[in-house]
This record gives C-alpha cells, structure tokens and sequence, in this order.
C-alpha cells in the first residue's frame, strides 16, 4: 500500500500542508508518525478527501458553523415568539381601548346624573320657597279672616260679646227681647 509525506498528500490532493496536519491533530485524517514526518495512507487520504468538506474544515470552522446553525434556531424560535407578543400586545391594546370607552361612557353618565341632581336641588328649592310663600300667605288670609271675625264681634267694646239670634249686636247691661 501507498503511503504520502506530509508534503506530498498536499501536492496530490490540493489542499495544503496546514489542512491536512490539522486533519491529522484533530484525528480526521489517521497517519504514522516517523520521526518528525507523518506517513498516511493512501487510502485514508483518499477516503478523507472524498469526504463532505465540513470534514476537512478546521475544527474552528466547524464549531462556528454549528454556532450558525444554533443562532438560525434561535432565531427562528425567537421569531415566532415575537408574533405571538405581538399578537398579545394586539389583544392588550383592544382590551385597553374597549376599558378606555366604558370610562368615559362612565363619566358621561356621572356628569349627567349630576345635571339632573342639580336640577332637582333647584326644582326643590322653588318648590320649598313656594310652599312657604303660600304658607305665609295662608296664616296671613287666616289672619285677616280673624281679625275681621273679632272686628265684627268687638265693634269699640261697647257690646257684650256676640250678636243677638235676629243679628243685632248685645249691649252690657241689655238684654234681648
């Protein structure tokens, strides 16, 4: 079986001297250490260079590849989180304006109930002031309606109280006939 140096596994396949040590470091790549110098199969480089390039990248590449791929998720879930937010938010939005309305249908109302507080107050305080208006004026006619019976009744003092049953006014000191 064939076996390459170092250099010439890099001349025959392409690739450099650095890829294929890492290759071999990293444990990709299996080779016989001589010495200094590496031996490898010709197979095995053959069987490695066939292989997908992710293989033969570096294993820097290779996790930063991965990280990609990670990062690509992530984002892909933090995506679809950020719908739904949005959408939450939406419902939040909806739910405060329809709050927002029923508050100032609300205070609508109170502020008319207050009108018509205040309006009733007022009707009331008229209603009142009338009733005693009317009350003054009612003992005043029953005063005055008094005051004429008694005028009536005690014309000077000269009678005796009173009237005789044919209308006549009593007299001290008379009898009626």
């Amino acid at each position: 079986m064939a076996k390459f140096t170092l250099t010439k596994a890099a001349e025959s396949t392409g690739l450099s001297k650095a890829v294929i040590s890492n290759a071999i470091r990293a444990g990709r790549l299996p080779a016989e250490k001589l010495g200094r110098a590496y031996q490898i199969d010709a197979e095995d480089l053959k069987a490695f260079v066939k292989a997908p390039t992710e293989r033969r990248k570096p294993q820097g590449v290779v996790d930063e590849a991965q990280r990609l791929v990670k990062l690509e998720t992530d984002n892909k879930t933090l995506r679809k989180q950020l719908v739904g937010l949005r959408q939450q938010l939406a419902e939040l939005e909806e739910e405060r304006d329809r709050w927002a309305r029923q508050a100032e249908h609300m205070s609508q109302m109170t502020r008319s109930n207050q009108r018509a507080i205040q309006r009733t107050s007022k009707d009331l305080a008229e209603l009142r002031k009338e009733a005693l208006v009317r009350a003054r004026e009612a003992a005043e006619a029953e005063a005055r309606r008094a005051q004429e019976t008694a005028d009536t009744i005690d014309d000077g003092g000269d009678y005796e109280g009173g009237v005789t049953p044919d209308g006549w006014p009593r007299r001290f000191g008379l009898r009626s006939a």
